[in-house]
């Protein structure tokens, strides 16, 4: 009996000690794998980023003058790009269609001082601020005193904002921007403006 009794014991030692030896590595292996899985979230996360905003310095933003056309010229210009000189077709952001532009801008990110979202003090409805470089307050001055009546553009990544008329010149240098949207809009309007992301469709007013 006492041989017996104790393969018994040994064999179930032996059964002990690898169940010992192999819970580690099962542990091991499922830290490991949960460490993969959270390294791959974490690389999703910032692939999406990099694909959302990308380079936002390489994005275009600026002020461009609305070029009166028929419908025949904006469209083999948008489509077939066949442009007049000095000109592109660029869409509205909500989808409306094209508009004939003048290619250079007459102000463009470089123009910008800042821009920040806050709540319009007559309406109270959230708008984003926005002011210019001393040389970007001269140029908008001059623009808007000698356009009195016509259109302009604010393009941003090749996208019309929005296209307001021009009713007197604005030479204060400050504006804001009231596109009809929720503060969280607004702030990402503004974010854009000053990092140059792709923001939401809206309409410029001058302040005063």
């Amino acid at each position: 009996m006492k041989p017996l009794y104790w393969k018994f014991l040994l064999i179930l030692g032996a059964v002990i000690v690898g169940a010992s030896l192999a819970l580690p590595k099962a542990l091991r292996k499922n830290i490991e794998l949960e460490g993969a899985k959270s390294s791959h979230k974490s690389l999703v996360a910032e692939n999406y980023q990099s694909e959302t905003f990308g380079d936002t310095s390489s994005i275009s933003f600026g002020f461009h003058k609305v070029l009166r056309s028929d419908f025949l010229v904006v469209q083999l210009c948008a489509e077939e790009g066949q442009c007049p000189l000095g000109t592109m077709a660029n869409p509205h952001k909500d989808g409306s269609g094209y508009l004939l532009l003048k290619s250079k801008a007459v102000l463009d990110n470089s123009d910008i001082k800042s821009a920040y979202a806050d709540f319009q003090h007559q309406t109270n409805i959230p708008v984003v601020n926005f002011a210019l470089a001393d040389l970007g307050a001269q140029k908008f001055c001059a623009f808007t005193t000698k356009n009195i009546g016509n259109p302009f553009a604010v393009v941003l990544g090749g996208e019309i904002l929005t296209a307001p008329n021009i009713h007197g010149a604005i030479c204060g240098g400050t504006g804001f921007i009231d596109g009809n949207f929720t503060m969280i809009e607004a702030e990402s309007l503004a974010k854009a403006l000053n990092s140059g992301m792709r923001p939401i469709s809206s309409r410029v007013v001058p302040k005063g």
